[in-house]
């Protein structure tokens, strides 16, 4: 009776961690399959939206109805010169031809516009006329440019920031996100939606993220390109800031940025700027959620380094040209994997459940 009894236990604890054991593995392989999103929650200020002055943001060259073609999730602000057209022609070809990416596994999608913004050319120029009538050509071709009435130099970075922002504000207002980039940055625009704004989770607010900088001190070297003299800047830090190469912020940051710019004092460095504007409404930039996601400098090519970050910096028309089909090619491939993976998993799953259909009642007429 004992003896009887005893083989009972045994029975129900190897039966107990055998069900345990197989729930597990089945768990795991569920987390494996399908892709799981963390949601992030955002502290919002109580800031109202109202942009001042916004006619001083003036455009001789104006696509105001870009955004209403297809109402956008995404503005992709791509900063270039007039005289870049071969950098233009080249994100149209490459990641700025992307107008729509689906985010789920349910083929929901979601529009992207790009947008070319560009200043005008000095009119000591010898080129300034020849070069505008080009610029004229081929923004009657493409549509996609936006020239703000100021000389596009380094040293008028801030307003032309501003003004892309005015202008994304006035004439995007469906849009949840807006990226700055600048010409000669590979922009993963479907990692960028699919990671870091996925449309399934409440929409980020007050949110500025890119490559972020916190420590960083102004340079006193007189010869540096990036020279602050202690009488414009007196402080030894800046306040935290993203590198300007490419940046993304949540739509409703935008008016926010426009109306505390009244009150900080212009400065030179333009990421630099953003940062004291986010300082003045209590902000920060946030860092993004993994390591290198945007990058300032060039990152060497290959497919599954850039299938897991957002830019990099320094390419080519001629390097964006080529490293594209390629990075297009293997993501299809990579993608036909996945999708063959996972109906490999599933299928092991239906295996467990169809072994534990098998076990259990087995188990349970030996309890009897």
């Amino acid at each position: 009776m004992f003896g009887k009894s005893s083989s009972g236990v045994r029975n129900v604890g190897l039966y107990c961690l055998c069900l345990i054991f197989i729930v597990g593995v089945i768990s795991v392989m569920l987390l494996n399959a399908l892709r799981v999103i963390s949601i992030r929650e955002f502290e919002t200020l109580d800031i109202v939206p109202l942009v001042r002055d916004e006619r001083r943001y003036s455009f001789q060259m104006n696509e105001p109805d870009l955004c209403f073609k297809q109402t956008p999730f995404l503005v992709l602000l791509v900063f270039t010169t007039p005289h870049e057209v071969e950098v233009r022609d080249a994100i149209r070809e490459t990641w700025g031809g992307v107008h729509s990416v689906v985010w789920s596994p349910n083929g929901d999608r979601v529009n992207v516009t790009s947008v070319f913004l560009i200043g005008i050319m000095p009119p000591s120029d010898a080129e300034a006329t020849t070069n505008q009538a080009a610029v004229m050509l081929e923004s009657q071709h493409n549509h996609d440019i936006v020239q703000y009435t100021e000389v596009d130099s380094s040293d008028t970075l801030v307003l032309k920031t501003l003004a892309g922002m005015a202008w994304a504000h006035r004439h995007c207002q469906q849009a949840k996100y807006i990226m700055k980039s600048e010409g000669d940055v590979f922009v993963n625009v479907e990692y960028l939606i699919k990671v870091l704004l996925y449309p399934g989770q409440p929409e980020l607010t007050d949110y500025l993220t890119g490559q972020l900088v916190e420590g960083g001190r102004p340079h006193r070297d007189p010869q540096s390109k990036w020279f602050i003299p202690h009488d414009v800047y007196p402080d030894n830090i800046y306040p935290p800031f993203v590198l300007s190469s490419a940046y993304v912020l949540s739509a409703d940051l935008v008016p926010k940025i426009l109306n505390v710019s009244h009150s900080v004092p212009y400065f030179k460095l333009d990421d630099v700027y953003l940062g004291m504007c986010l300082a003045r409404l209590g902000l920060k930039p946030s860092a993004p959620p993994r390591v290198h996601m945007f990058n300032a400098w060039f990152v060497v090519y290959s497919t599954c380094t850039y299938a897991y970050i957002v830019s990099s910096k320094g390419l080519s028309p001629d390097k964006l040209r080529y490293y594209w089909p390629i990075f297009m090619r293997e993501k299809i491939n990579s993608n036909r994997l996945n999708i063959i993976d996972n109906i490999f998993r599933i299928i092991k799953i239906i295996i467990i459940i169809k072994i534990i259909s098998v076990i259990l009642p087995h188990f349970l007429a030996m309890e009897k």
